[in-house]
């Protein structure tokens, strides 16, 4: 096994600094491609050009309006050419309208492009649904992102590997950058309750894959994933290292060769979690880990091989090759994700976004990822509208609690009914006033002396949108 090249040596490879003790020029090259994300994923990199004002054939064709488009328009043209006080070089769109304008949500759309070396003027653009310009800033350097994280920090990602937040005047407040001689990927920034950014670097090293697990192509390097928080100041408050902590990953991941680099975990989104710790979505793993951010011991593994849940009610199983992984907190009772689920290789392959609430028994230990069930159905003799629910393989349930509320963003407590559990499934009909309103239902498991024991799923009544 080849060793594993020192910070500074990598730091000096990467300054194009030929050091005969370790590296070839076959190796320098390997180095320079391994920090190049679009070639890491097997994507060719593309400069395009935005449609221009000068592009469109009859500017005095182009409605010249004063007002916002029409809802019943087919077809406009954003921004509005009536415009005087935006640059010519802004890029101007034909946008096509399919339905009613006004069905559209409110909110605003981020764009940061286009980019590429050779394709100028270069903006960051906040429009509203319509397109109408909220915000603009011609810029000088490429950069990937522009948009608000999921707890609403604006973030420029520049592609020089660094992240600045911005603040209301959209003036940069803080920039973060990868320690010890690394750069950050260019997948996920956070920033954290205590201010400091929380990043991940894709850590490349010389290493021969086949010589660990026969069935994997030529390789002469594998890329891992080291997380860093880091404070405004700079300093490093944590570091994480996937080579120290998920030793059988080689043995787990999915083998993604592309041209000799074997990208064995492919990191795609952080998150820190209510409780503070951190949770990390690796996609060639098809994993979701949860990490102690005092110790770096993983607490648990969601999804993969040797995942510690048993995920059941699952339509396709478990997910595949995920992404933005997000913590929603203690929801409903229970410790709850999301995800987007690439459903690679799934049966059916159609992509998804997906809730798991996570179960713990009295020692903390994973349990199953979903346990009760619960659904309505109305396909009875009567037609009454009624809340079905069970929990396959429970012994030790005594009675059925079925609770109910108008908001479902916070625990469930006004109890509906109380029922003794005789039978694999039971259920109870519901008021007729709920076939008109919105009611959200759990059914939860009570155990000896009415513990309870688990929440199904939250089931929301059918006039709710």
């Amino acid at each position: 096994m080849n060793k594993y090249i020192s910070v500074e040596a990598r730091a000096k490879l990467r300054q194009n600094v030929t050091l005969k003790e370790y590296s070839s020029h076959e190796t320098l090259e390997l180095f320079r491609k391994a920090e190049d994300i679009d070639w890491l994923l097997g994507i060719p990199a593309i400069d395009q050009q935005g449609t221009q004002a000068a592009d469109v054939d009859d500017l005095d064709d182009i409605d010249c309006r004063d007002e916002m488009p029409r809802q019943d328009e087919s077809q406009f043209y954003a921004p509005n050419c009536a415009y005087r006080t935006l640059p010519l070089s802004y890029p101007r769109a034909s946008v096509s309208v399919r339905g009613n304008l006004s069905a559209l949500s409110t909110g605003y759309l981020f764009t940061a492009g286009p980019s590429g070396s050779n394709v100028w003027p270069r903006y960051n653009i906040i429009m509203t649904s319509t397109g109408d310009p909220v915000y603009f800033r011609e810029r000088e350097v490429d950069v990937s992102s522009f948009a608000p994280t999921h707890r609403g920090q604006l973030l420029w990602w520049h592609l020089q590997h660094r992240a600045q937040v911005l603040g209301p005047d959209y003036e940069v407040r803080h920039e973060f950058s990868g320690k010890h001689g690394e750069h950050q990927e260019g997948h996920e920034f956070q920033l954290m309750k205590n201010g400091n950014g929380l990043i991940f670097i894709y850590d490349f090293q010389l290493l021969q894959g086949q010589k660990l697990r026969p069935d994997v192509k030529w390789t002469k390097g594998v890329v891992g994933v080291v997380i860093q928080e880091i404070t405004a100041d700079g300093d490093v408050a944590f570091e994480w290292r996937s080579w120290d902590h998920l030793p059988l990953s080689f043995w787990e991941s999915h083998i993604t060769v592309i041209n000799g680099i074997w990208d064995v975990f492919h990191a795609n989104s952080l998150e820190e979690a209510h409780d503070g710790n951190i949770l990390l979505s690796m996609r060639t793993m098809s994993q979701i880990i949860k990490i102690n951010r005092d110790t770096g011991e993983v607490l648990w593994r969601l999804g993969g091989r040797g995942g510690n849940f048993r995920i059941v009610n699952d339509t396709n199983g478990q997910f595949r090759q995920q992404h933005d992984v997000r913590d929603l907190g203690k929801q409903a009772g229970a410790n709850r994700i999301s995800l987007f689920d690439n459903a690679v290789g799934s049966t059916p392959a159609s992509a998804r976004g997906v809730e798991y609430d996570l179960f713990f028994d009295s020692d903390g230990k994973p349990t199953e990822a979903r346990l009760a069930t619960a659904l309505l159905d109305n396909q009875n003799p009567t037609n009454t509208l009624r809340l079905h629910f069970s929990w396959n393989g429970a012994t030790e349930v005594k009675r059925w609690r079925v609770v109910t509320s108008e908001r479902y963003d916070e625990p469930l407590t006004e109890v509906l009914a109380t029922v003794k559990k005789k039978q694999f499934e039971h259920w109870v009909d519901l008021p007729e006033e709920d076939k008109q309103r919105c009611h959200y239902y759990q059914a939860v498991a009570l155990g000896a002396r009415g513990k309870e024991m688990r929440r199904s799923n939250l089931v929301a009544s059918w006039s709710c949108s």
